[in-house]
C-alpha cells in the first residue's frame, strides 16, 4: 500500500475557526441593525403577482417611499404574497398601500 498526498479541498463551512468570516460590509451592516432595529415592520398580504418581475415591481415601488429600510417579498403565484416593509420611522400603512397599487397590485384589506 503507496501513501499519497490528498489534495487540500475548501469545504467553505464547518466550524467559526475555519468557515469563511463576513466581509466588512456585512459586519457593518449586522451593527448598525443590532443598534438601529426598525422603528416599525408592517406585513401587507398582495394579490395579483405571479413572477419574479411582480416582485420586482413591488419592491421598487415600495422602497421608494421615504424612511423605508428594507423590503422582503413572499411570492406566492395563485394567492396572497407576503410583503414585509421595515421603516426607519413610523409610517402610516396607507402610504404603503398606495404605493404597492400604483405598482398595479392590490392590496388584500384595503
Amino acid at each position: 500500500m503507496t501513501a499519497r498526498p490528498l489534495p487540500l479541498v475548501d469545504a467553505g463551512g464547518g466550524c467559526a475557526c475555519c468557515g469563511p468570516t463576513p466581509s466588512t460590509a456585512e459586519a457593518a451592516a449586522d451593527a448598525f441593525e443590532q443598534h438601529n432595529p426598525p422603528a416599525q415592520i408592517a406585513v401587507f398580504e398582495v394579490e395579483g403577482m405571479t413572477c419574479e418581475h411582480c416582485v420586482g415591481r413591488v419592491t421598487d415601488a415600495v422602497k421608494a417611499v421615504e424612511s423605508v429600510r428594507e423590503v422582503q417579498v413572499q411570492l406566492v403565484p395563485a394567492g396572497l404574497s407576503m410583503v414585509t416593509v421595515a421603516t426607519d420611522r413610523l409610517l402610516l400603512p396607507a402610504t404603503v398601500r398606495a404605493a404597492i397599487e400604483e405598482a398595479g397590485y392590490s392590496v388584500s384589506g384595503s
